[in-house]
Order: structure tokens, then C-alpha cells, then sequence
């Protein structure tokens, strides 16, 4: 990815961010002036506001490759800060792809990540990110109980993985497994970085529940 890509995924956010992301109810001049003074004033400090979700995000994640990730080639140059945005459009050679803390860092951070997110989810990022920090420390340490975590996770991961790969024809359906991929990052949370907190109640339970929910509905 190079930073021209990385400017248009930026760019991309943005417009998601501040235009509605549910049709008008009804396509009237009074909802249309509405919908548009709503965009204007969401308008100002936006690009700062971005800038300033994505420096400690950059920041967790070069962390990660220093402390987890044997890499071949420096990530940062020295003359560039943290906040870079440049870095998103950055290489980097990874040694050991078996890394469980680097398939993590992939999954949250995959290439081309902020056309995939939403900007309110850029807070939450940041806590997923501490999290697998955490995680990966604290499995150096006691590795029988980081597996042991893991598969708490994995079956909700797996079933995750099957609902992505099969084409959603509903946008009731669609938000659901949406849903629950931001559910499974709370769930980890919980169990690896429990003292980051929750942005939602969450456990086994409340998983099951919304694959229940997602198989009774409509396809």
C-alpha cells in the first residue's frame, strides 16, 4: 500500500463518517436541507480528529512488531514521529507469519483497514490493540493459560470466518455478523486484558446468542 492508497482510504472514512449511513426517510427537501446541515457541522476538525484516533493506533501497533514480531527491515525512520500517517503505506517483512500475535495484529489491522472500519470504532481499536499487547506479554510468561483462552475464542472465531465467507444477501444479516466480529474483539478483551474493560457486556453466553440470532434470521 502506498501513501497515495492510504490518502484515499483516509479520505474514504471520512465520507463515511459524515454522510448518512441510512437512506432518508423520505426524499423530500426538508430531509435532504436536514441531512445536509448535519454533514456541515461534523465537518470541522474532522481531518484532526482522524489524525488524532490514528497516531496512539500507529503507536500500539509498532509496539507490537518491536516487542512480538522479528521483522528484517526498520518499520519507523527516525526522523518520522509515531503519528505519521505514512506509516500505514509502509512494508514490513515479518520472519515468523506463525506469530498467533501477529495473526491478531493482521486481523485488526489488515491493509486498507479504514475503508473497512467505521471512524467510532477508531476508539475501540486502540483498546483491542493494548489488549493483544497484554496478551502477547503475559503469554510469554504463562503460555498454558494464553492457549487455554484461546480456545474459549477460537469456536466464535470459526464460525465468524464461515459467516464472512458465505455472501450476506439481507443488510439486517450483514449488520448481525458485523456485530458479532466487533462482539468476539470484546470477548477477547475480557478474557486476555480484562482490566481494559468492556464497551459492552459480553461473555459466551451473549455469543451464542447473536449466532443464534443471526441463523434464525433472514439470509
Amino acid at each position: 500500500m502506498g501513501w497515495d492508497e492510504v490518502q484515499e482510504d483516509a479520505f474514504e472514512m471520512i465520507k463515511m463518517h459524515l454522510l448518512p449511513s441510512e437512506p432518508l426517510a423520505a426524499l423530500s427537501e426538508k430531509n435532504f436541507l436536514s441531512a445536509v446541515e448535519q454533514t456541515k457541522l461534523a465537518i470541522p476538525g474532522i481531518v484532526l480528529k482522524l489524525a488524532d484516533q490514528l497516531g496512539p493506533i500507529l503507536q500500539l501497533r509498532q509496539e507490537i512488531l518491536r516487542r512480538f514480531v522479528a521483522v528484517k527491515s526498520p518499520v519507523v525512520k527516525e526522523q518520522r514521529t509515531l503519528s505519521d500517517l505514512r506509516q500505514l503505506g509502509e512494508k514490513v517483512v515479518v520472519t515468523k507469519p506463525s506469530n498467533p500475535v501477529l495473526r491478531e495484529l493482521e486481523v485488526l489491522l489488515p491493509e486498507g483497514f479504514l475503508r473497512k472500519i467505521s471512524f467510532a470504532r477508531l476508539p475501540h481499536l486502540q483498546r483491542y490493540l493494548k489488549a493483544l499487547l497484554l496478551r502477547g506479554e503475559r503469554a510469554v510468561n504463562n503460555p498454558v493459560k494464553d492457549l487455554e483462552r484461546a480456545r474459549q475464542v477460537a469456536p466464535y472465531v470459526e464460525a465468524l470466518q464461515r459467516l464472512e465467507s458465505t455472501p450476506q444477501r439481507s443488510a439486517e444479516r450483514l449488520k448481525k455478523v458485523e456485530e458479532l466480529r466487533w462482539m468476539i474483539e470484546e470477548f477477547k478483551v475480557s478474557l486476555f486484558a480484562q482490566e481494559l474493560g468492556t464497551s459492552i457486556p459480553i461473555s459466551a453466553k451473549r455469543l451464542d446468542q447473536q449466532l443464534e440470532s443471526i441463523r434464525m434470521g433472514p439470509g
